[in-house]
């Protein structure tokens, strides 16, 4: 890794063994070389000349020998560095917007759902104030414990698995590359659209996992495997994306992990 340092008004002390300066010799636009020794290209070479086993490392004078291909008209390595680095900041600024973002859906989980002993939320859509309704959740739909699949797991298959480390902490699918085909154990566990699926376990010390809801949005595309309960809702007087985020919100994780 290469950090690009210009346009520096102080000294900069460089420190750490495994640290080099380079400083160039030729004519260079200040931020070319950094984004060009940052780049696929250049570390493809650098990967050839890694050496060690626990550790890998390289050494200054394999360095010394990589090649540098840079164009030699320094407006060109000007308009390049200028392009990397209007994406770069652009990536700044979707993250800083994501970041906000996952600020307000934390708080909007928090004030769009009852508190524990509340029939109403503290924010509602206008035109709407009848007091919530409470309900079991054995009553919202058919409910079915998943069984162990394990010994069908392939590395390919037509169906994806959902497993205990398929629940994130943001409640969305995580991808373990875990697959299966129709079997006679496969076939009673395949989802359909608009099913809810709980995990029952937790492998994190957090506990920020158990009770996770996950939302199936394609039909015949997963299955599921032991410790993760299907919830079919009855689609005449439930909506499954309200429940996918009912579940998820604070107060009802509450609920569940008490």
């Amino acid at each position: 890794k290469c950090v690009e340092l210009y346009n520096i008004e102080k000294e900069v002390i460089l420190s750490g063994l495994h640290t080099i300066a380079v400083r160039p010799t030729l004519k260079f636009e200040p931020k070319y070389l950094g984004y060009y020794m940052n780049s696929k290209s250049f570390h493809d070479q650098l990967i050839k000349l890694m050496q060690g086993t626990k550790v890998l490392g390289i050494s200054k004078s394999a360095i010394q020998v990589t090649t540098v291909r840079f164009p030699s008209d320094l407006e060109e390595q000007l308009k390049i560095s200028q392009y990397i680095t209007n994406i770069a900041e652009l990536i700044i600024q979707h993250q800083k917007k994501h970041d906000k973002l996952i600020i307000l859906k934390k708080a909007m989980l928090e004030k769009m759902f009852p508190k524990e002993g509340k029939s109403v939320p503290e924010i509602r859509f206008n035109k709407f104030s009848d007091s919530w309704k409470e309900k079991k959740m054995e009553e919202i739909g058919k409910s079915t414990s998943g069984t162990s699949i394990e010994s069908d797991f392939l590395s390919y298959g037509k169906y994806k698995v959902i497993s205990i480390g398929s629940y994130s902490e943001q409640s969305t699918y995580v991808d373990q590359g875990i697959r299966t085909d129709l079997t006679q154990k496969t076939q009673k566990r395949i989802l359909n659209k608009t099913d809810l699926t709980m995990v029952l376990n937790d492998k994190t010390s957090s506990g920020n996992i158990l009770g996770r809801v996950l939302l199936i949005e394609d039909d015949k595309t997963f299955v599921y495997n032991q410790r993760t309960q299907r919830i079919e809702p009855d689609q005449t007087n439930y909506n499954s994306q309200f429940l996918y985020q009912l579940f998820n919100a604070p107060s009802a994780r509450k609920r569940i992990l008490n």
